[in-house]
C-alpha cells in the first residue's frame, strides 16, 4: 500500500482522528464516491479529510498542500460543502476530486472503503493489464465488456462481502458460459472483458442477446437470498487498445439508450470522433463549472384552464463562446466525471435565486445520482430558506425508470422531499414498463405525458388512445397531468378535449433565458 497516504488535517479546535480499518462494515456510498474511487485507482494520489466552515476560502491550504506532498493528486473528504472547491483546486494547480461526505463515521467508512478498494484494484490492474497483452497482437479480435448493472444500489443495502460473494457468482457464471475458446478478464469490480478469436461479431451478438436470460435461469443467491443481476454488454471489433476503447465506447452507448447490448460499427475514423469529442465536452463541463457557464433556460407551463403560464420547468444549458449547448451534449460527460450533482446544485441555485422575486412554480429535473444522494435533500431545503421560498412552489422531476427501479434508497428521499412540501412530477410516462401500484403509493402530484406520444396524437390514432388512457390514470389517482411537447394548435385542440391539466410546448415557448413577461398565451 505504498502509494496510499492518509493526511489528516485539521480547520477547527475538534479533531477528526479516525484509525483506517479495512474490515470495518461499509453500509452506505454515493454514486459520486463511486467515480471518486475509480478516479482514484489510476495512480497514486492522496487522501486529505478537511475541516471546517464551508464559507471560507481554502486557496491558502491547498497550495500548502501541494507543495508539501510528493504527489500531485489528491482526494479531498469533508463533512461540508465547499462551493468553491473545484475552482480553487484549479487555482492550486493540483489534480483533485472533491467530495463531501456528511459527518465523521462516514468518513471512516469512506477511509475504510478507500483502502479496501486500494487492495482490490492491484488484482483488476493486473487482470487489465493481462487483457491489454493479449489484444496486443495484430489481427483483428472480437471483445465483449460486460457490466453488472446497478451495483451502486447494492452498495446502499449490503455489506462489501456480500457485494463481493455476489459478483463471485457473477464470476463463477460467466466463466461457465463463456463462448467456446474465449478468454475471460475481470478488470474492475464491475466489468469482465471477454476476449474471442472470431473474425466478425456474430457470435458475440448472439451471447450479449442471451446472456440476461441465462443469468435468470441460472439464479444468483448469496446467504441463501436471491439477487436480482442483469447486463450491460459492449461489443467491439479491433486490434490493440483501441479496441478495448471501442469496446468501452459501445458499453456507454448501450447504458445511455437503455439497451442491453449494443454492437460499435462504426470504421476507426468515425469512433476517434467520437472519443475527441467525448474527451472535449468532459473538459468542457469542468471549466463551464468553474467558470459559472451552466445556467437555467425556462420554458412556460400553460395552466389549461385558465389559459396562463402557472409554472416553468428549468432546464440545464452550457454555455460554450455564446452558443447555447444543450443538456443532451454535455450531461453524460458531466456524469462520466462525476460532476451531475454540481451541474444540478448550479441550475437549483440559479433558479431559485431568480423565482424569489415571484410566486410561480419552478419545475427542477433531477437526476437518479442525485436522488439517490441524501445531499440533495440539505441542498434544497437550505435554499428554500434562504430564497424565503416555500419548498411547495418547487416540483421534482424525476424519471419514470428512476421511480420504479430498485434503489429504495431513492424512493426514501423522494418520500421524504414530499413530506416537507415538495411536490413530485414523473416525467416521460408512458404505459411500458411502468408500476402502477408504486406510482399511487408515492402519491404524486403531476404526471407528464411521454411527448413521444403527444407530439404524434393529431395524426395517429393510436397515439391519441395512449394519451386518452394516461389523462384518465391521472385523474383515477388525482395527479395533475402534463401533456409535453405540443408543438401546433391542433395538438392543443386534442389536449384541451382530453381534459389535460396543463400543455408544455413549442406551440407556447421554446426554453429561453428569462420567463416570459407576459402570463397569458392563449
Amino acid at each position: 500500500m505504498e502509494n496510499l497516504r492518509i493526511l489528516f488535517v485539521q480547520f477547527s479546535s475538534s479533531s477528526l482522528t479516525i484509525p483506517l480499518q479495512v474490515d470495518f462494515p461499509l453500509l452506505v456510498v454515493t454514486d459520486s464516491f463511486e467515480k471518486a474511487l475509480e478516479w482514484c485507482e489510476e495512480s497514486a494520489f492522496e487522501v486529505v479529510v478537511i475541516e471546517g466552515e464551508s464559507g471560507e476560502s481554502l486557496l491558502p491550504f491547498l497550495k500548502g498542500v501541494r507543495q508539501r506532498s510528493s504527489l500531485t493528486r489528491f482526494l479531498f473528504l469533508s463533512p461540508h460543502p465547499f462551493p468553491s472547491m473545484l475552482s480553487e483546486i484549479a487555482q492550486a494547480g493540483i489534480e483533485g476530486f472533491f467530495h463531501e461526505i456528511p459527518d465523521p463515521f462516514r468518513v471512516r467508512q469512506a477511509l475504510s472503503l478507500i483502502a479496501k478498494t486500494f487492495f482490490r484494484s492491484a488484482d483488476h490492474a493486473k487482470e487489465k493489464s493481462r487483457l491489454i497483452q493479449a489484444i496486443a497482437k495484430e489481427d483483428d479480435r472480437v471483445m465483449m465488456l460486460i457490466e453488472v448493472d446497478h451495483l451502486d444500489n447494492y452498495h446502499t443495502v449490503f455489506s462489501l462481502a456480500f457485494i463481493d460473494a455476489i459478483l463471485q457468482e457473477v464470476g463463477d457464471f460467466l466463466e461457465h458460459y463463456k463462448p467456446d475458446g474465449s478468454e475471460i478478464f475481470s478488470i474492475s469490480e464491475e466489468k469482465y472483458a471477454i476476449l474471442m478469436e472470431d473474425e466478425n461479431t456474430f457470435r458475440a451478438e448472439d451471447f450479449a442477446t442471451i446472456l440476461n436470460v441465462l443469468i435468470l435461469d441460472r439464479k444468483i443467491y448469496v446467504k441463501k437470498q436471491e439477487v436480482d443481476v442483469s447486463f450491460s454488454v459492449g461489443v467491439a471489433k479491433g486490434r490493440g487498445e483501441t479496441l478495448l476503447s471501442k469496446a468501452y465506447a459501445a458499453l456507454r452507448k448501450a447504458k445511455e439508450g437503455g439497451r442491453k447490448h449494443v454492437v460499435l460499427a462504426e470504421d476507426d475514423e468515425e469512433f476517434r470522433f467520437f472519443q475527441r469529442e467525448n474527451l472535449r465536452w468532459m473538459r468542457g463541463v469542468r471549466h463551464a463549472l468553474e467558470e459559472d457557464r451552466i445556467v437555467p433556460y425556462y420554458q412556460p407551463i400553460i395552466n389549461n384552464a385558465t389559459g396562463k403560464i402557472e409554472k416553468y420547468e428549468c432546464l440545464a444549458r452550457l454555455i460554450d463562446h455564446e452558443v447555447v449547448v444543450p443538456p443532451a451534449i454535455f450531461l453524460q460527460s458531466a456524469r462520466q466525471i462525476g460532476l451531475m450533482s454540481n451541474v444540478t446544485f448550479a441550475i437549483i441555485n440559479k433558479s431559485l435565486t431568480l423565482f424569489q422575486n415571484n410566486d410561480m412554480e419552478l419545475s427542477i429535473n433531477i437526476a437518479e445520482e442525485d436522488i439517490r444522494d441524501a445531499k440533495i435533500i440539505r441542498y434544497l431545503l437550505n435554499r428554500c430558506e434562504r430564497y424565503g421560498i416555500d419548498p411547495s412552489r418547487i416540483v421534482i422531476e424525476i424519471l419514470e425508470d428512476i421511480t420504479f427501479g430498485r434503489n429504495n434508497k431513492s424512493l426514501e428521499h423522494m418520500r421524504y422531499l414530499h413530506q416537507e412540501g415538495f411536490k413530485i412530477a414523473i416525467d416521460d410516462f408512458g404505459f411500458e414498463n411502468s408500476n402502477f401500484g408504486r406510482l399511487i403509493d408515492m402519491e404524486v402530484d403531476y404526471i407528464k405525458i411521454d411527448g413521444s406520444f403527444v407530439k404524434n396524437m393529431e395524426t395517429d390514432d393510436r397515439s391519441y388512445k395512449i394519451v386518452d388512457s394516461i389523462a384518465k390514470f391521472c385523474k383515477s389517482i388525482g395527479a395533475k397531468s402534463i401533456a409535453e411537447y405540443v408543438h401546433s394548435q391542433g395538438v392543443q385542440e386534442r389536449v384541451l378535449a382530453l381534459g389535460i391539466d396543463y400543455s408544455q410546448g413549442y406551440f407556447f415557448g421554446k426554453a429561453t433565458p428569462k420567463p416570459l413577461e407576459d402570463d397569458s398565451l392563449i
